[in-house]
């Protein structure tokens, strides 16, 4: 004989309902704090964003948007290894968001001049994904130019700035590097004949 489910007593609802009360003023709290630490980091100020941020994350560990920014603010704040397990959680969440892959490049990466190969490698693996999920990424291309101009790598390093400033035509470091490479690898070949013409 089935028997019929009682039906929540009073209580059961008013627990119910004091819990998607209290989830709805947990989602607009996070809200604001994103957008307060968003705002702050359009301004530069990281250190103020950050606090904001991991209140956020804290309270929304799963919000794809809380640690896109919160991995922007420990980038800025220079606290690289911090902000690389939260953009690599977000780049499993969202693998075709350009944003996700550009930040956890430039976690990867850290500071350029003090970056290893093994770093450089990893940030460039990361730039591409970001351009596979959007071609016209912005920064994507100049940074990876300045990575290959790290390495000595003249000719991928002028293609990358050549498409940076395709992307951004008033991109004024892409087009320096672009004239000062172009001038630099047309110079070479006479370069190299002279050092053979002295060598014979």
């Amino acid at each position: 004989m089935s028997t019929l489910k009682p039906n929540g007593s009073r209580k059961d609802k008013e627990m119910e309902q004091r819990s998607a009360t209290q989830g709805a003023a947990r989602r607009q709290e996070v809200k604001r704090l994103i957008n307060e630490g968003a705002r702050l980091l359009a301004q530069r100020k990281a250190k103020e964003a950050a606090p904001l941020l991991e209140k956020a994350f804290y309270l929304d560990p799963e919000s794809l948007e809380v640690k896109i920014n919160l991995g922007g603010a420990y980038i800025l704040l220079g606290r690289f290894q911090d902000a690389i397990p939260i953009l690599e959680e977000a780049a499993r969440q969202a693998p075709d968001n350009a944003m996700v892959w550009t930040n956890l490049a430039a976690a990867y990466l850290g500071h350029l001049d003090h970056s290893t190969p093994e770093q450089q490698d990893a940030a460039i693996a990361a730039f591409k994904k970001a351009l596979e999920a959007d071609s016209r990424a912005p920064n994507v291309d100049y940074n990876l130019g300045l990575i290959y101009l790290k390495r000595g790598d003249l000719t991928t390093a002028l293609a990358h700035f050549q498409r940076a400033l395709e992307v951004n035509p008033d991109d004024k470091d892409a087009a320096y590097y672009v004239k000062t490479l172009q001038a630099k690898l047309s110079a070479q070949p006479q370069e190299q004949k002279e050092e053979s013409d002295d060598n014979g």
